[in-house]
Parts: structure tokens; sequence; C-alpha cells
């Protein structure tokens, strides 16, 4: 028990007071703004927004704040008449910048419109890091070339969230219990539009922990078919990395035109650049192809191998926030718990917190099971509602091999 308290009193000292804005289109009691676009006009550091029930229209928000949008009552956010997306951020606050957005729906309706974009001015590392929970991200356009969530030049954390297409480009990214779903030709007005991929990725070191992706089905039509994850990579020195973990379950196109070229379930779209991406699997995963179609399309490298890595639930307040970090029978585990984010490379390897303010949370040998549990105790304190802890694990195996896991990332609630 002591040590639990040295814990949470050691995160609770890296804690910034916030302001609490409460958004109601229904201007009830308590209210700040009844638009969500005046309340990031008044955006200060470290505000949270309580985004309320209703419907609101996004808005284009360009900001070095750290903030975060907690939605109650399953709000909607919708584009703006003629709109190129409904709601797009662009982060210029360092590192050190950590916005988080839960239990909010964006949705889009136009093609080549996203439901909801994150980036940066200028595409490089360290960069901000986007942590989204809960949230619905989705385009319902009747037209091809749509995306849900476009992810640019930022860490991203994402977990238990619903996504249409999405694309991430120069980014590390890590989704956890997600579904992530192309679009199929039944929603399309025009049979000759194509089925999407599930995920688009560019020059990106990205995890995929118990998720299910699906690519859109051409459902027969005489359409181009879609791979389930497609590689874009325009580089000479810098290739993707995907790695598949636990129990995530990736399908191709179901129902390819049989005159088209079937696709993988990972595609490199980009072959003709020097640079190949690696996909890293483990043999728990299911990876579905398209009829007649491979795995691994030409110029990806697989490698089939066990994956240090975590997954996260819930930090409930006056509870406890538990990670599960997985590993080899035989592998020294331990983990790392931070309230404070910043964005660094170690060595090879990302992370999304603050070293100087991190906090060992356990250490332990997998002797007889493959996953050891942590777990960080959160004082029932109102202040804490909608503050972040980022939870990094980490492996050493008996030859000495040094392995780090994803992020992760929980909001308290």
């Amino acid at each position: 028990m002591t040590r639990f308290l040295l814990v949470a009193s050691s995160l609770l000292a890296t804690v910034v007071a916030q302001r609490t804005v409460i958004v109601d289109a229904s201007n009830g009691p308590g209210t700040n703004h009844t638009t969500l676009t005046a309340a990031l006009n008044d955006l200060q550091a470290n505000d949270l927004i309580v985004l309320r029930a209703g419907t609101y229209t996004g808005s284009t928000k360009s900001t070095q704040h750290s903030f975060s949008i907690h939605g109650e009552g399953n709000p909607l956010v919708v584009p703006v008449l003629n709109s190129l997306q409904t709601m797009a951020f662009t982060f210029w606050g360092g590192a050190a910048q950590r916005v988080n957005l839960s239990g909010v729906r964006f949705q889009s309706d136009a093609t080549g419109q996203w439901a909801l974009s994150v980036g940066t001015f200028q595409n490089s590392w360290p960069a901000p890091t986007v942590h989204l929970e809960n949230c619905e991200v989705m385009s319902v356009s009747p037209q091809a070339d749509r995306v849900g969530l476009l992810a640019q030049a930022v860490g991203l954390t994402v977990q238990s969230c619903d996504l249409s297409t999405t694309q991430v480009i120069d980014c590390v990214a890590s989704f956890e219990t997600t579904w992530i779903t192309g679009h199929d030709l039944s929603v399309y007005s025009l049979s000759t539009q194509r089925a999407q991929t599930a995920l688009d990725v560019l020059r990106s070191e990205v995890w995929l922990i118990d998720c299910t992706l699906t690519a859109g089905s051409s459902l027969g039509a005489y359409a181009e078919p879609a791979a389930c994850v497609g590689f874009s990579d325009n580089s000479v020195t810098k290739a993707s990395r995907v790695h598949v973990c636990f129990n995530s379950t990736l399908t191709a196109d179901a129902a390819p035109h049989p005159l088209w070229p079937v696709p993988a379930v990972f595609q490199d779209y980009a072959s003709f650049w020097p640079v190949d991406p690696t996909v890293e699997y483990e043999a728990s995963v299911v990876l579905t192809p398209s009829p007649t179609g491979p795995v691994f399309g030409p110029g990806v490298v697989p490698v089939l191998r066990t994956i240090t890595h975590q997954a996260s639930i819930d930090a409930p307040l006056g509870g406890n926030y538990a990670t599960f970090v997985r590993s080899g029978i035989g592998d020294i585990v331990l983990a790392y718990a931070s309230m404070s984010s910043f964005a660094q490379q170690l060595g090879t390897w990302e992370l999304f917190m603050d070293l100087a303010s991190a906090v060992p949370i356990g250490v332990g040998v997998l002797t007889t099971s493959p996953v050891q549990m942590f777990q960080v105790p959160i004082p029932n304190l109102l202040s804490l509602v909608g503050s972040v802890i980022e939870i990094t694990g980490a492996a050493l195996t008996p030859t000495g091999v040094l392995e780090v896991t994803n992020p992760s990332a929980g909001i308290i609630r």
C-alpha cells in the first residue's frame, strides 16, 4: 500500500491545474459556451472542455496549448457547409503538447473531407501527442476518396474507438481495441467508385493491439478492390513498420471483381521506392486475404515473431488504471507511468512521457504466463477528471535483448 501511495503522489506532482469549460448546445445549467467553436476560440492552456449532448459544427483550430475535450451524452460534431473537413486541429506546441479527445462522434459527409484531422505544420519528430478514447470518427459520403481520421506528424494513441478509413503520415501510432473499416461499394452512388482500405500508412510506425481492421468490399462490382492496410512510402531512407499483436483481425476486400488484380491484406502501393515496409505479426493474429489473394503483397517484408506490447483498460477515479504487458516466457517485464507528456526518442523507440517525472509501477518475470498486469492507483479527486496517464512497458529477454512496448494512455474519468 505504501508503494502505491508513493506512486500516486509522484504522479500527482506533475498535474497542471486546469480550467473546466462547459459547452452545451441547449444552454443548460453551468454552460460557458453553446458552440464548440466558441470554446476553442476561448481556449487556454490545459483546458478541459466538457461537450454535452447535442449536435455541433466543427471548425479549424491552430494552437500551441495542451487541452482535452470530453463528450457527455454522445455529442456529434458535423461539418460546416462546404468545409474540407469536419474538425481540423493544427498543433505547434512542440513535443510537450498533449491533446485528448474522448466520448465524441466526428462525422463528415463529402468526398475529400476528413471527419477529424490532427497534425502539425512540419513533418518532424519529436512531435505533439494526441490521444483518442471512446470516439467515433466516420465518413458517410456517397463518394470515394474520403477518410475518417487523418493524423500527420504526431504521436497518436487510440483506444476503444470506431473509425472509418484512417490515414497516418509521419506518425508513431498505437491502436488498442479499435475498429477501423473501409467503405464498400454498397454506400457509393456510382458502381465505378472503388472500395477503400481500412488503414493507409505513409512513413510511420504503427501498432495494432487486439484491433479489427476490415477493408471495404467491392461486392463483385467492376472497380478497384481494396487491401486492408496500404503502404505509400515515398522515401529513400525511411520505410513504415506495422506491428500486429495479440488477437487482431485484418481482412482484405471480400469480393473483388475477377478482372482486377487481387489485393493483399498488406499492399505496398509505392513498391518502386527503394525502401520496403515491414510487417511484424504474431501467430495469434488472423489475417484473411481476398479470395485467391495473398496476405503480403510484393515489396512488403513479413516477420513472424513474439512482439512485446501492452494494452490498457479504463482509468476510473478512485480505482486503478491497469495495463497488461505481454512478451515471451522467461522475459523480465516492467512498466513506467507519467502524467506529464514529452514525446521523445530513446534509442530506436519513441516514448510519449516525461522521463524526468516517470514513475516505475512494477517489475515481474514471465515464468508461466506471457502477460503481467501493472496497476496505477488513482486518488478520488475530481480535479483529476480529464487528465491522462501515459504508460510504457519494456521487456528484457534472457539473451539480453531489450524491447520497449507501444505507448498507451488512459483518460481518468
